[in-house]
């Protein structure tokens, strides 16, 4: 028998080098790259021009068709599937890592297949994570990547598996939610390809609308028709100019892919459509606003798109996880060659079938072994011709049937099962849902809605204000005070709750924890026990019982429930994990009970406790996240069981001082203070290498280090920021105030980041800040954070100061750079801008403009300075400077004119300067649409009313504002008619949903009537 082959190795790249990560903590997510919640992870945003060659683990699993290479140090990324039938790459495979400004922290590469959890681009996008190979016995192997992410506390794993006689890339991802309380969260999986100018964009023959967004805005939509959309085919890539994120509006078969028509292959991917609704693909475009991002990810400029699946329609959808439960997806990648492209596709095989002259011409690629494969020709539900084929993994097989005009086609196995259908006459409801808002407004949904999108703090204000005092927004304000370690807050809101329902199951859950919590074990075992009288929550409080069993040594007890829940109820790994704790407890086998739940899901913290202590190896996993045995010590602390958390912590190789921390604790716990003293003796003179505190297990043991060092500013300063980070800011400034040393920089920072953002005390933030600039650590995030500070209380003056003795920071930080040159304009000094714009090289976040819209700014001030010195082709040409694009500032022009504003503005000085000739041209050139694709975009909110309000895309309108007078000015009045129409309807829309006083509004009916009068 054939076997797939599992080997190790190393993988030579040359890789771009990152600057260090700050240090400060992200507390307000506005600051970080992408506008989400990161905390306890710090921002990576300095990119540096070094390059070196770097030893990355290899992990290869190999037939005689495929060889896949993973790389656990980036992430777990799936980096090179080789075709070897074909002699390529499936995925892109780049040659280099070099890391561009993409993800959550910042630094992402583009590269292979990434797994993308709980949000895109995820936080361990350039992190080691777990990896583990299996073989099975029917030959087939496995890679299995996976990691618990620290913002949720949720795990994600995927095996990707190969089977000895298939070309097919089987992936299985498991979501898994191991805390107490449901977590948001969304998953996708993105593998990049590469593409050619003749890419065919695949989706099903039913697919006939795909909704799309512009770049990093989810708060609009918009439609494109598909294949053909206004003329163009939209499935050709050399047809795309711009960004182009697309999803599929409606999903009636499994597949979708890319083929290469020149190269003659391509990649199919199969799902079940019912569970994976999500099928996007996203490609940057032909232009240079696009082409320039792929210079920055990659040395070659070879050009890749996005294929990316998941379970929700939208990347702009999230849902809560709930306890206990495993969410499962199950994704299929082959490649596919010599077809022509394909429009059918299953697990196993790809075809195209194209019907001319009552003639099915059959293009059949096989990606698995099939034999005596019969084809159908099905009319009415009749069966009429047939043919019966076999071919071989990698065969392409080609074939002819005769069909009738509405002849369908079915393809069958040898026991007769239909395996495909190609329905020729499409019986796909092709009336599409409008945008329109049907569902009944509900404060809860509202809270819900920001809850699931990491507002945790508004939601817990939207709950509080529930004026309908509905259960579920009572309940839900309950839950995030146990979130945020308020848990008398949460007890008085559930025994309310209780009061009108005394049987609310979930309220009963969480009112049980809080008083296992206060050690109350027999009041919580009540509690429990009247919660397990609703279905829905019965396994739920089965395993709080059991629980309270553990807590109280009872291993017996809770052995019996547990053994009721794993036979009964749903299969759960952390139970399983609990019951192997109760066997080894009672010294007897539990081995198997190991290995069940090691199969659900491997990294289930107290499963990989209960390795450790059975012998069975634990320590790779805990050695590639140190955090990991923290977080598998906090389980035992949250069972009650201190010494087995205690030997766990001891184990590790290194103990940091947050570890030691926790070892003074549980020995205070155990009536050991001498050894507590001890503990912490030692903490002082360790170093806090992990993680800002972010559990709220850590709290406790934060104030205990405190109380026995009273002058201890890291621990001080870590309780702090998780106390921040639970929105308590109050009680954390008190705590940052005592501290000293090397922390106080950072104490200093988050102090003036309370009084600016939570108490809107401006002076008293700047006051904070500015000692931390003062400070020789200070941190580039500090930098620039206090010149957006300074620029929001209007002084400017003092913005400069800021910089002084600064040189080495700003060179290294294009952050910094771009504050400085914010701090020349509002300083009146654009020539110093501009030069530094110019002179240097910006690194740029996706879908940021901001050195766009300086260098503009510079442009614009110059000429105004050339405008009132009566230097009027001086100012044109400045003017005409602002429609360039140099890419040094970070962004590539467009296929689309965007530059309007400043073509008027120069054919204006032109005019002045009395040459009518350069301004009718530079009226012309501003005129001009471009050649891209102008979708009109309808808010989210039309859709889901919970949603905020769209983003007003200023920079959009008030080009087309611009657009319209260059129109004007070569005397065409209805096309301008027609733009101003469509920029005045735009207006009046905004208007009646409320937004007319809104300031984008204000300033775009300013620019309509200045520009229309001309």
């Amino acid at each position: 028998m054939k076997v797939v082959k599992i080997s190790e190795g190393f993988v030579e790249l040359p890789t771009y080098k990152m600057g260090d990560a700050d240090k400060e903590a992200p507390l307000e997510k506005e600051f970080t790259p992408r506008s989400s919640p990161i905390y306890p992870y710090t921002t990576q945003e300095i990119i540096t021009g070094e390059k070196e060659v770097k030893k990355y683990r290899g992990v290869f699993l190999e037939n005689d068709y495929l060889k896949l290479t993973f790389l656990p140090e980036i992430g777990g990324r799936l980096y090179s599937a080789y075709d070897k039938v074909n002699d390529s790459e499936i995925f892109y495979s780049n040659p280099v890592i070099k890391p561009g400004l993409f993800a959550l922290r910042g630094a992402w590469p583009a590269v292979g297949v990434e797994f993308n959890f709980p949000n895109s681009h995820t936080t361990t996008t350039l992190e080691e994570v777990s990896c583990r190979t299996r073989e099975y016995d029917d030959g087939s192997a496995s890679v299995t990547m996976g990691d618990i992410e620290w913002t949720c506390r949720m795990g994600w794993s995927v095996e990707v598996k190969l089977h000895p006689a298939k070309a097919v890339i089987e992936m299985e991802s498991k979501l898994y939610n191991p805390t107490e309380l449901p977590q948001r969260f969304y998953y996708w999986i993105n593998a990049a390809c590469p593409v050619y100018s003749d890419t065919q964009f695949i989706y099903p023959r039913s697919t006939k609308r795909l909704y799309t967004h512009p770049p990093m805005d989810a708060s609009r939509l918009g439609y494109v028709n598909y294949p053909i959309h206004e003329g163009s085919d939209i499935s050709c890539f050399k047809n795309i100019k711009q960004h182009f994120p697309v999803f599929a509006e409606k999903m009636e078969e499994d597949f979708y892919g890319i083929y290469h028509h020149e190269h003659a292959r391509g990649l199919v991917h199969v799902a079940n459509r019912s569970l994976v609704r999500g099928r996007k693909l996203w490609m940057f475009g032909n232009a240079r606003d696009g082409k320039i991002f792929i210079d920055l990810l990659s040395d070659e400029g070879a050009d890749y798109c996005e294929l990316q699946t998941g379970p929700f329609s939208l990347q702009s959808d999230y849902r809560m996880l709930e306890p206990g439960r495993i969410h499962i997806q199950k994704d299929f990648w082959f490649p596919v060659a010599n077809t022509g492209g394909f429009n059918l596709a299953c697990e196993d095989f790809a075809a195209m079938i194209k019907v001319e002259k009552n003639i099915a011409d059959i293009s059949f690629y096989a990606a698995a072994p099939l034999d005596g494969i019969k084809i159908v020709a099905v009319n009415g539900g009749t069966p009429g011709d047939s043919k019966v084929f076999s071919a071989r993994t990698g065969e392409c097989v080609k074939l002819e049937l005769p069909v009738s005009d509405n002849t369908d086609i079915h393809f069958l196995d040898v026991r007769g099962n239909i395996i495909a259908e190609f329905v020729r006459k499409s019986t796909v409801d092709t009336a599409f849902e409008t945008a329109e808002n049907h569902v009944v407004e509900s404060v809860y949904l509202k809270g819900k809605y920001n809850e699931e999108h990491g507002h945790r703090a508004e939601a817990l204000n939207i709950y509080k204000n529930d004026e309908a005092k509905n259960f579920n927004s009572k309940l839900s304000e309950a839950r995030l005070l146990i979130d945020c370690g308020l848990y008398d807050d949460a007890l008085e809101k559930l025994e309310t709750i209780l009061q009108s329902d005394r049987n609310n199951p979930e309220a009963l859950i969480y009112c049980g924890r809080i008083h296992r919590r206060k050690e109350n074990i027999k009041k919580a075992d009540i509690i429990f026990s009247h919660a397990m009288d609703s279905n829905l929550f019965r396994d739920a409080a089965a395993l709080e019982i059991a629980i309270d069993g553990v807590w109280v040594k009872d291993y017996k007890r809770a052995a019996f429930i547990l053994e009721e829940i794993l036979k009964y109820g749903a299969r759960n790994p952390r139970a399983m994990a609990l019951y192997a704790l109760c066997k080894r407890k009672l010294k007897e086998k539990n081995q198997s009970h190991i290995k069940e739940s090691d199969n659900l899901f491997h990294l289930t913290p107290l499963l990989l406790g209960e390795k450790f202590f059975s012998g069975m190896s634990a320590s790779s996993d805990f050695n590639v996240n140190p955090e990991l045995m923290l977080e598998t010590a906090c389980e035992y602390i949250n069972i009650h069981e201190y010494e087995d958390a205690s030997e766990l912590i001891a184990a590790q190789k290194e103990i940091d001082r947050q570890g030691y921390y926790f070892l003074a604790w549980l020995k205070r716990e155990n009536g050991n203070k001498p050894g507590a003293r001890e503990s912490m003796d030692v903490s002082q003179k360790t170093q806090w290498t992990s993680r800002l505190a972010f559990r709220n297990e850590t709290e406790n043991v934060l104030r205990f280090a405190i109380e026995e060092y009273p002058d201890d500013s890291t621990a001080a300063y870590q309780l702090g920021c998780l106390l921040a980070y639970k929105d308590r800011w109050n009680e954390a400034v008190l705590l940052w105030e005592k501290v000293k040393g090397p922390e106080e920089v950072y104490a200093l920072r988050n102090i003036g980041l309370y009084y600016w953002k939570r108490k809107a005390e401006l002076s008293n933030a700047i006051k904070f800040y500015k000692k931390a600039v003062n400070s020789p650590n200070v941190g580039s995030r500090t930098l620039m954070e206090a010149g957006i500070l300074l620029e929001e209380a209007d002084r400017n003056s003092e913005w400069l100061d800021v910089f002084e003795e600064k040189d080495n920071m700003i060179k290294k930080d294009s952050r910094l750079k771009l504050s400085m040159v914010k701090a020349f304009l509002a300083n009146d000094m654009p020539e110093k801008a501009y030069s530094l714009l110019i002179n240097g090289n910006f690194c740029l976040c996706e879908g940021k403009m901001l050195s766009r819209a300086l260098y503009e700014t510079a442009c614009d001030k110059l000429a105004l300075n050339a405008l009132n010195n009566n230097e009027f082709k001086s100012a044109a040409e400045f003017y005409l400077e602002a429609t360039k694009y140099p890419e040094n500032i970070g962004i590539g022009k467009p296929s689309g004119n965007k530059e309007a504003e400043w073509y008027l503005k120069a054919g204006n000085a032109y005019g002045k300067a009395m040459l009518p000739e350069k301004a009718l041209d530079a009226y012309r050139k501003g005129a001009e649409k471009g050649d891209f694709l102008d979708i009109d975009f309808f808010p989210l909110r039309n859709m889901i009313w919970e949603a905020d309000w769209e983003h007003i895309d200023v920079r959009y309108w008030k080009n087309l504002i611009y657009r319209a007078g260059c129109l004007q000015y070569i005397k065409e009045k209805a096309s301008a008619d027609k733009v101003f129409s469509r920029v005045e309807e735009y207006l009046k829309f905004l208007d009646k949903n409320g937004r007319g006083n809104d300031s984008e509004t204000i300033i775009l009916l300013s620019e309509k009537n200045m520009i229309r009068k001309v």
